[in-house]
């Protein structure tokens, strides 16, 4: 597990060639899979071509460095619409506030935490004046550019035993500011609203986004259609172990929603490897 700000900033470095090829950026956040989905790079002569690294070409994350095969695991995000889609919509989670589907404020997420296996975002840490308390990501509904919607039985976990709260035992002012005596382990939220002093947003902007979201996504996935159909594809994409579509194969509209069935991260590797 890994806090997303020890991600940020680590140098990105090649297997093939033992070569640093620039510095994890900013993390790219599925909202729908509740993942990470790609890391942008950030290196100085590649700053206006918006490259990024899929999270499954990652072979580790440690302390000093994130490590990857080689360096044609980099993508041009351009080039690949589901990634630049992704990077538009602009999910965050730090400094978001967080709100049950019945209108109840929870706080602010102050940081999150991920599996740096499979980039999923485990846990919230979140910040209100009591103190600062985890959330499950399993209680999230609802990752969006403003708000993070949450269930009503969500509950403020201790954060004993997590990645904060060891780093809070080196002497931190900040952090022993932060957590406080008053948060109580699997204690069911109750009206935190009227202790923050900024009023609950309504519910009806909420409701009214979804179907903008589903139109904008009808058009990125014609777009990425578009793109791909007549390309063919220069090695075997896999599935499970299984040939999905040859190499060789000239795609039609068929083996491009075979590969959007299969996830995204299938779709990138085809448009990864298609050529005219």
């Amino acid at each position: 597990m890994k806090k997303s700000s020890e991600v940020q900033g680590l140098p990105i470095i090649s297997i093939a060639n033992g070569a640093e090829i620039g510095q994890a950026k900013s993390l790219i956040i599925n909202p729908e899979k509740r993942s990470i989905d790609f890391v942008t790079i950030g290196h100085e002569e590649w700053e206006q071509e918006g490259k990024a690294i899929p999270f499954n070409k990652i072979i580790g994350i440690g302390d000093y460095a994130m490590t990857i095969d080689h360096e044609s695991s980099v993508i041009e995000m351009n080039n690949i619409p589901v990634a630049n889609e992704l990077l538009n919509r602009n999910t965050k989670i730090v400094q978001n506030r967080l709100m049950t589907k019945k209108g109840q404020l929870i706080g602010q997420a102050v940081e999150y935490i991920i599996d740096d296996e499979t980039g999923e975002i485990t846990q919230l840490i979140v910040k209100d004046q009591e103190g600062t308390f985890a959330v499950d990501g399993q209680h999230v509904v609802t990752y969006g550019r403003d708000l993070i919607v949450v269930t009503e039985d969500v509950v403020k976990e201790s954060l004993e035993g997590t990645l904060v709260q060891e780093e809070s035992a080196a002497p931190a002012p900040e952090h022993e500011a932060a957590i406080s005596p008053g948060v109580e382990e699997q204690t069911p939220v109750e009206s935190a609203e009227a202790k923050l002093e900024e009023a609950s947003p309504s519910e009806e902007p909420l409701q009214e986004e979804a179907p903008s979201i589903d139109r904008w996504l009808r058009l990125i996935d014609d777009q990425q259609s578009q793109l791909l159909k007549g390309k063919t594809t220069t090695k075997d994409i896999e599935f499970n172990e299984e040939v999905l579509i040859p190499a060789g194969t000239v795609l039609e509209e068929e083996h491009i929603e075979k590969a959007r069935s299969a996830g995204p991260e299938i779709l990138v590797e085809l448009s990864m490897n298609s050529g005219a």
